[in-house]
Order: C-alpha cells, then sequence, then structure tokens
C-alpha cells in the first residue's frame, strides 16, 4: 500500500511469478482549510483510511485471501497525533469488514508541504545531532511549532507518528506507533548512525517525547494483522511503513552504477552509496536506504509542479481572451517548439517557485529577456532547462562522475514525457538518460521482496569496496539488461507489438482456409499458400498495432495508467516504434508478393482486398483516426471477420464464395469483444483526453450489455447450426464457462482491466475450436463440396 500525498495505491504482487496480479487507487481529495492560511497544509486523515479501505475492498477476495505479507509506503516528513487507538473496526456477522479513522480522538495531517516553520523560528531551535537538518514539514519541526504555539493542543495526545505508520498501528492493533528509520529521519533529530531519536537535546527545550514512535529498521515486521481484513487472513505480517522516495529508488534501481532521477511534482537525484561522507555540497542529503545503505539525495521542491503552473497560466491567458485549450495540446505543442528551439540562449530563469528547504524564502525570477529570446519555445525550454540547472547546483555532474555513475534512470512522468527535460539532463550531466521498461512511479514494494531485491541488486553490482579512507564506490561492470542478455531487444520488439491480440488476425485467416480445405479450388489446397497468407496477414496486423501505439502517445492518450506503455515508458523509441512499423509492413509486402506468385487467385483481386481491407487497418489511429471519432469499431469489425476470411479462402481457390462472409461473423463479434471491452476499460482516460468511441457514446452500462451480446451471440448461432447441420458446432461451446467468467469479471471494476486479454485468449480458443468444427463438420452451411 502507498499511501500518497493526493492518493492511495494498493496492488497484490506474486513473487513467484513476479506478476501484478491486483490493483486499485484512489484519490483521497484529504486536504483541509489551515489556520495558518496559505502557509499550513493539512489533510483530513479519516479521508485517507477510507480510500485504503476503497482500494483494498474492490481487490478481488480469491486473491486477498492468499495475501502472506502486507508492505506499506508513503508520504514522509508529515505528522498526524492521536489518542490510543483513535479507529474503530466495523463489523458484520462477525467479520471485520473495514476500519474507521475516529476523527474526535486524532489531530489533522500536518504535510510536508505545510510552511508555518519560518526561518526565523527553525534559528531558534537547537542544532540536532544528525548529519540531517530540520526543514519546515518535518514531523519533530511541527511538533516544536506546536510546543511554543499551542502547547495545550500537544496535552490532548499519546501518539504521533507518520500517516502510514498510523494505518500500520491501526492494522496491528498497536497501543503505541512504530517507525521505520527512513521516517524518522524525514522527521528530523534523528541519529541515523545509532538508529535513535536525540532524545536529550529535544528533553532540553521540553519536548514530550512521549510522543515519539518506536523505531524499527525498514524491511522489519511491525506486527501482524489484528483481524481479519477483506479475506486478508487474521495474523497477516505487516512490515513497518517505509519512506515512498527509498521504495520508489528501490522500484527503478537496477546496479549500483545507476542514478535515480525522478520528476513529478517535485525532483529528486539520487544514488546509493555504503556510508555518509563528506561530498563537498551542503545541498544533498543521505537519507537511510535499505540494508545499512544510504540515498545521497538533491531533493527539489520545484520540478513538474513549476511547469504545472506555467501551462496552466498560458490556459488561463488564453481563456482570458476567449480561446479555451485543453492542457493537453498546450503540453504537445510546448514540447515540439522546446525541441525545435536553439540553445545557448541568454535568457535565465530562476526557476524556484515554491523555494528550496535550502532556501525557503527564495523566488522565482527570469532574467536577460530581449527581443531575440521572448518566442514561446525559447522560454519553455529555457525554463526546462533552468529546473535541470538547480538540480545540477544541487548535485553537480562531478558526484556522480566521483560514485563511478555510468547513467541516469529516468523515472516519473514529468520527466518521461517531456523531450526537452530529458535533452536537458543529458547536456548538464553528460550522462546517457534511460528508463527502465515497466517501471512506474505507482509501483509498489510488497515487504517480503525487499531484502531478495537487495541480493539480487548487490550480485548485479560486482563492485568494489570503498575503501578505507572513504571514498565512494569503484566503477562497476556495465551489466546492463541489454548487456547481460541480447536477446531481450528482441523480446521488447515482440511484446511492443501486442502479440496477445495477434489472434484476431491469425484466427480469421486459419478459418478461411479451413473453408478453402473443404471446398477447395481447382488446383487443390496447398500449405505453401497457407504460410504465405500468414506471414502477409500478421506482420500487418502487428504495423497496425505499433501504429496504433505511435498515435495515440503522440496524441497524449497514452499514460502511466494505459495498457499499452511501450513509448510512455520508454521501452522502445518513437524513432525505433516508426521503424518497426515500417518494416512491418515492408515484411507483410514482401509475402505478399511471394503470395501473388504463388496463388490462383488474380492479382488484382489479391491487391485489392490486401491493400484496400487489411491495410485499412491504419486508419483506426493514423489518418483520419477511424478510432478517436467513435467508428473504429466497424473497421475492425470488418477487416479482423470477413475481409481476414476473404482474403485466405481467394488465396487458396482463386475465388470468392459469397456465403463465406456468413462463416466470418462468429468469429468478428468474438474479436470486436476485444476492442470494445478495451475501450469500456479506458473510458474515462480517453474521455479526458477528449477522444470519442462507442464506449463513451452508449455509457457504460450500455457497454455492458453491447459486451454481453458481442460475446454470447455466436454461442448461440453455434447451437442453432449444430441442430440444422452438425453437433460438430458444439465443440466451440466448451469455452462459454469461461465466457461467464469473464462477463463477471466485466462488471467489477477491480477486475475490468484484465478482461481485454482474457477476452483475446478465449477467442483464440474459441477460433481453434470453430475451425476445427468446420474441418469436421459433415455438413456446412450454405456451401457445398
Amino acid at each position: 500500500m502507498d499511501i500518497g500525498t493526493t492518493s492511495v495505491k494498493v496492488c497484490v504482487y506474486d513473487p513467484d511469478t513476479k506478476e501484478l496480479i491486483a490493483k486499485q487507487n484512489k484519490d483521497t481529495a484529504a486536504n483541509i482549510p489551515s489556520d495558518q492560511g496559505i502557509e499550513g497544509n493539512k489533510q483530513d486523515v479519516p479521508k485517507i483510511v477510507s480510500a485504503v479501505h476503497y482500494c483494498v475492498s474492490r481487490l478481488p477476495r480469491d486473491v486477498l485471501r492468499h495475501v502472506k505479507k502486507i508492505g506499506v509506503c508513503g508520504q514522509m516528513h508529515g505528522v498526524v497525533l492521536w489518542k490510543n487507538r483513535a479507529w474503530e473496526k466495523v463489523e458484520k456477522d462477525g467479520v471485520v469488514i473495514r476500519y474507521e479513522a475516529t476523527r474526535e480522538k486524532m489531530s489533522a495531517l500536518y504535510t510536508w508541504q505545510d510552511t508555518r516553520c519560518k526561518p526565523e523560528f527553525l534559528d531558534t531551535l537547537p542544532k540536532p545531532d544528525s548529519h540531517l537538518q530540520c526543514y519546515s514539514g518535518y514531523g519533530c519541526a511541527t511538533l516544536l511549532w506546536m510546543l511554543r504555539h499551542k502547547p495545550e493542543k500537544l496535552k490532548n495526545f499519546t501518539c504521533s507518528a507518520t500517516v502510514q505508520d498510523f494505518v500500520v498501528a491501526m492494522l496491528c492493533d498497536l497501543e503505541s506507533p512504530i517507525i521505520s528509520d527512513q521516517n524518522a529521519a524525514s522527521w528530523g533529530y534523528f541519529n541515523t548512525e545509532i538508529n535513535e531519536w536525540n532524545i536529550e537535546i529535544l528533553k532540553s527545550i521540553d519536548f514530550p517525547v512521549n510522543l515519539l514512535p518506536k523505531i524499527v529498521k525498514s524491511g522489519g515486521i511491525a506486527g501482524t494483522l489484528s483481524s481479519s481484513w477483506n479475506g486478508i487472513p487474521e495474523g497477516t505480517p505487516v512490515g513497518v511503513a517505509m519512506g515512498d522516495l527509498q521504495c520508489s529508488i528501490l522500484a527503478t534501481l537496477e546496479t549500483r552504477g545507476d542514478a535515480v532521477l525522478n520528476i513529478s511534482t517535485s525532483a529528486q537525484l539520487a544514488i546509493v552509496v555504503d556510508k555518509i561522507s563528506d561530498l563537498g555540497c551542503q545541498t544533498i542529503e543521505h537519507l537511510p536506504y535499505f540494508n545499512n545503505t544510504y540515498l545521497v539525495v538533491a531533493a527539489s521542491l520545484n520540478g513538474g509542479n513549476v511547469l504545472a503552473t506555467f501551462v496552466k497560466m498560458l490556459q488561463q491567458w488564453m481563456l482570458e481572451f476567449g480561446f479555451p485549450i485543453p492542457q493537453s495540446k498546450l503540453w504537445e505543442k510546448l514540447i515540439a517548439l522546446g525541441l525545435d528551439a536553439p540553445g545557448g540562449t541568454n535568457m535565465k530563469i530562476i526557476p524556484l517557485l515554491l523555494g528550496e528547504r535550502h532556501a525557503p524564502t527564495a523566488k522565482a525570477s527570469v532574467e536577460n529577456i530581449d527581443l531575440s529570446n521572448i518566442q514561446l519555445g525559447y522560454v519553455f525550454r529555457s525554463l526546462c532547462d533552468s529546473l535541470i540547472e538547480n538540480l545540477h547546483n544541487m548535485m553537480p555532474k562531478q558526484i556522480l562522475l566521483n560514485a563511478n555513475i555510468k547513467r541516469i534512470v529516468g523515472n516519473g512522468s514529468g520527466l518521461s514525457r517531456n523531450a526537452v527535460l530529458q535533452r536537458a539532463v543529458e547536456n548538464y550531466y553528460s550522462l546517457p538518460l534511460e528508463f527502465t521498461s515497466g517501471v512506474h512511479t505507482t509501483k509498489f514494494l510488497e515487504l517480503s521482496f525487499i531484502e531478495d531485491n537487495m541480493e539480487n541488486i548487490k550480485k548485479s553490482d560486482d563492485v568494489d569496496s570503498p575503501t578505507a579512507d572513504g571514498n565512494l564506490l569503484q566503477p562497476p561492470k556495465d551489466k546492463s539488461i541489454a548487456t547481460r542478455n541480447p536477446l531481450m531487444k528482441v523480446r521488447t520488439y515482440v511484446l511492443a507489438l501486442r502479440p496477445w491480440s495477434l489472434s484476431g488476425s491469425l484466427l480469421p485467416t486459419l478459418l478461411g482456409a479451413a473453408l478453402a480445405y473443404r471446398l477447395p479450388g481447382d488446383n487443390g489446397f496447398s500449405w505453401v499458400t497457407l504460410l504465405l497468407t500468414l506471414c502477409t496477414v500478421i506482420p500487418v496486423h502487428g504495423a497496425g498495432n505499433v501504429v496504433n501505439t505511435y498515435f495515440d502517445f503522440v496524441k497524449g492518450i497514452d499514460n502511466r495508467k494505459s495498457d499499452d506503455r511501450t513509448l510512455v515508458d520508454h521501452i522502445l523509441s518513437i524513432d525505433e516504434v516508426v521503424s518497426l512499423g515500417a518494416i512491418l509492413y515492408m515484411a507483410g509486402c514482401a509475402f505478399f508478393v511471394l503470395l501473388v506468385i504463388m496463388s490462383p487467385a488474380r492479382m488484382e483481386h489479391l491487391a485489392l482486398v490486401y491493400f484496400g481491407g487489411l491495410s485499412s487497418s491504419f486508419l483506426y489511429t493514423g489518418g483520419i483516426g477511424l478510432k478517436y471519432i467513435a467508428l473504429g469499431d466497424i473497421i475492425i469489425l470488418v477487416i479482423f471477420g470477413p475481409v481476414s476470411v476473404v482474403f485466405a479462402f481467394l488465396a487458396q481457390t482463386g475465388r470468392v464464395d459469397w456465403p463465406i462472409f456468413c462463416y466470418a461473423i462468429p468469429l468478428a463479434l468474438n474479436t470486436e469483444a476485444i476492442l470494445h471491452s478495451n475501450n469500456t476499460r479506458d473510458l474515462e482516460a480517453d474521455r479526458k483526453a477528449e477522444i470519442v468511441t462507442l464506449a463513451i457514446l452508449i455509457g457504460r452500462t450500455a457497454s455492458h450489455l453491447l459486451y454481453a451480446f458481442l460475446l454470447f451471440t455466436p454461442y448461440i448461432m453455434f447451437v442453432v447450426a449444430s441442430v440444422r447441420c452438425s453437433f460438430w458446432f458444439l465443440l466451440p461451446l466448451l469455452t462459454l464457462p469461461r465466457g461467464f467468467e469473464i462477463e463477471r469479471r466485466f462488471r467489477r471494476p477491480e477486475t475490468m482491466q484484465y478482461v481485454p486479454r482474457q477476452t483475446a485468449r478465449l477467442n483464440f480458443y474459441f477460433g481453434m475450436l470453430y475451425m476445427i468444427s468446420c474441418l469436421f463438420a459433415n455438413k456446412l452451411p450454405f456451401l457445398s463440396r
């Protein structure tokens, strides 16, 4: 469970298969007004707990029953106070169905964004016995501010911790909270080397040290689940809550030769070292990591939030002129203009819109504006450059070079979607910027896998130990994924084709060939022609998938929550995707030429179906983009049904029997069910991207009815065919129970995300059994030998 500043995210992970089994997320909408005005930042904890319950309760119960451990991470620095056991268990029939935080027994959450502690106040506090400073928004700083300004408030409570620690205490029914060294360090007044609070220093200023939680090393167990919870068994171990920064680094880091750069709301650049050392830079910190190691971190308050503010400002300006423009269009245009803008402009932007922890009073400004640099592209590039320059000032590239860093691994939507920022990173740090496949800022880390992951990182490092004089690590050997396994690149290209969807073209082609086998032409049935037909059709389908990936990314439709993240996660570059699509289509055309030579059909007939029919799949997202105007379903229904069946039949026999179209209907409907389930799953994301699909037009309820029609109508047709023609047509009904199961999953939001792939798998077995029925049926409807 990841309890973040704006949302809660929960997932179930299988360590044996390394698969994500289920996931849920929900915005907390927990911000509440503060009596400190804009300087205060508070959140309502019961709303956060409610979001946790929402996510967990919507995970499949049959999955939750098999949960073995619970890992938790969340927003660091913040503090919430409460009286003993400020929660209630809500039971039904003797079973705990949810936990509720008791608002009357607790304070609000004072978040890391709280700025009530001014530099003048912080200067009056004693210096911590720690290499880490204490800033505004840190737990101890907030509590010390309350001690001075609202001392009576502190007397109402007996416990304090981060909000994720509160959730752990609630689940384990702990009398007093437990905090990890990672979260404790984020509070201030904590010595990481001896793993203790600065008790004596805090006592000297009358700090209520009884409020401080007990410390456990990150990766340790805080307790066990006190009651069965939504199917999770009572007694399930619950890990001590960890820092979200450390967990995001652990999810991204591959070797100790990597630096991790995360730019989402804010920005952080981090590397892993074995011990604290003086790097000659006051703007970086050593934060506790895992297995007694440290993160060297430059944490800027200014990242994607600054760019988002700039975009929002432009949008507001245009609105005031009477020209409303979606932010997605502004982002697309700004990035394009920024990439075209030349470097070396003398405009200088100070991007410190939110200040910095080491410079809380700093403000943003622009210098050296002249007539040559006021174009929008120049300004946007200068802004992106300034954000990376600010990070570079906090952690110069020499620190990375001294640590033998070989590359920077990117993370966060603010970086992955902004090629202008990416270019700035490589310019300032002179290191390659890469994005590892499948890494997300929302990736969750289950407690039981941390030690295994750290062991894997250590094994892959193959680095020498640091020398006795405290120098940083020696150069690691380069063992990137591609270097360790050359076949990984090939696998990446294959996955980019979405191979699970290729049954949509494979099965209609096989069905057409099966009908041709039963009704051969004058030259009989040719297995070579069948092979050439498959080699012609499948590459075109794969090229269509790649074109879909390209246009969905360019139009800003694909994002970190999308099923297809080939370009979003930089698994492949845009150039690689374009090249892959071109190569596949050229391969299809090459096999088409061979097919024309081998087939008894006339070339112009084959060309008409191939170029006028099968190749039209590119129009789904390319060209006029039928997908975006609610016409995509029609072209898919036609191409991956009648057209593919007719093409295979024509290639074998040299003729077209019109009843062949009737045989394509069951398979076309089943294939369309794949697309419709995909569009229904992405309904909200597509609506936000301002495109129109059939699922958006008819709504979720009607979409469910349409999906049921597409899924089950073919089975009715087969029952009729079995009664009138041959019992062999009952064979596809073997997949009917699986169809009912998938339809039930379609109804449930928490399992809807898996329906398209499951429907595609059903389509494969359904199509294969249908083809076998056609081969062995003693009578084929509408056709005669």
